[in-house]
């Protein structure tokens, strides 16, 4: 029995019996896991599925180095075909421009640990605040009251009794 081109059921050493329904299992099993590869390969090159784009910069860079230094010794190199040619200029051009805005991503993160400590100690303040006005509305409303309530504080009549706990006789 013959389901492709150079595949038999009869290739396969113990997949074919005389029972009908083994051969019957053996085909919908192979026809199963065919079918699926068929779904899981590309149709053609433009249904290739695209190569991860996240990649480190770091990385990237460190590996640049050892390509630019080979590439320099062998300056004739090109890259692809004419519309799409690389040339060392531009490879040389491309790290310039991760280099470029590696530094510029760093500035940006000095400027924004400034904005951070700013914000940190702005907060320190603001809680300040907030503590010296909670504890003005309790003073002023009681620490039952609903303002109290309202302002974030936790009212007397709401909080957990203390539960003592019974002593064991020591025997």
């Amino acid at each position: 029995m013959r389901i492709m081109p150079g595949l038999s059921l009869m290739d396969s050493p113990g997949m074919i019996s005389d029972e009908p329904c083994r051969d019957w299992l053996a085909f919908v099993l192979l026809f199963f896991h065919l079918k699926t590869w068929r779904m899981m390969r590309p149709a053609n090159k433009k249904d290739t599925i695209p190569m991860a784009t996240k990649v480190s910069a770091e990385v990237v860079l460190g590996d640049s180095t050892g390509i630019e230094k080979v590439w320099k010794a062998n300056a004739t190199l090109r890259l692809g075909k004419d519309p799409e040619t690389v040339t060392l200029k531009n490879y040389q051009d491309s790290i310039k421009a991760v280099t470029d805005l590696n530094a510029e991503i760093g500035d940006l993160r000095h400027q924004l640990d400034g904005l951070l400590d700013d914000r940190d100690d702005a907060a320190v303040v603001l809680n300040g605040y907030n503590t010296r006005a909670l504890s003005a509305i309790r003073g002023i409303f009681g620490p039952d009251s609903s303002e109290y309530d309202q302002a974030g504080g936790t009212r007397t009549s709401e909080r957990k009794k203390p539960v003592r706990k019974a002593k064991e006789l020591v025997k």
